[in-house]
């Protein structure tokens, strides 16, 4: 499957990133969820995220997401500012920029979220989120999270 493999070669490429990280500055998550298309055809989508905390509260993130609309794969590549509230149940917003590709239809813009998170130990969290990819493309999804110390 076209989605399983590219998934599994980012999370490969991302490995060596996070292997020398000791100040709990990386991090890397995988998120599952659906995404929609002007508010009509939703499907399941499949994403990873990289991430580098510049301050407890601060973080610039990479996303890439994947989904398949019939014979139309719906590719994702975005990168955030995001700022998460401080506790064990933390809310989170981001705003950054978004690159879609699919059906032959290329878009670059704006993009920003909403959600929030629980951190379930020091390393690992996981986070609901809603996302405007673009003015006619959302995703709502989960998004299981390991920093690394």
């Amino acid at each position: 499957m076209h989605i399983t493999r590219t998934l599994s070669v980012l999370a490969l490429i991302a490995l060596p990133l996070f292997s020398h990280a000791g100040q709990g500055d990386f991090s890397a998550g995988l998120k599952f969820g659906m995404m929609d298309i002007d508010g009509g055809d939703s499907e399941t989508a499949l994403g990873v995220q990289l991430g580098y905390r510049a301050t407890p509260r601060v973080a610039a993130e990479v996303e890439i997401l994947q989904a398949e609309f019939g014979n139309v794969d719906v590719d994702s590549f975005a990168v955030y500012g995001t700022y998460r509230s401080q506790g064990d149940m933390y809310f989170l917003g981001k705003i950054g920029i978004a690159s879609l590709d699919g059906g032959g239809d290329d878009e670059t813009g704006l993009s920003f979220g909403l959600g929030g998170g629980m951190a379930l130990g020091n390393n690992v969290s996981i986070e609901a989120e809603y996302t405007v990819l673009d003015s006619d493309v959302t995703f709502f999804g989960l998004t299981g999270k390991l920093t690394f110390n």
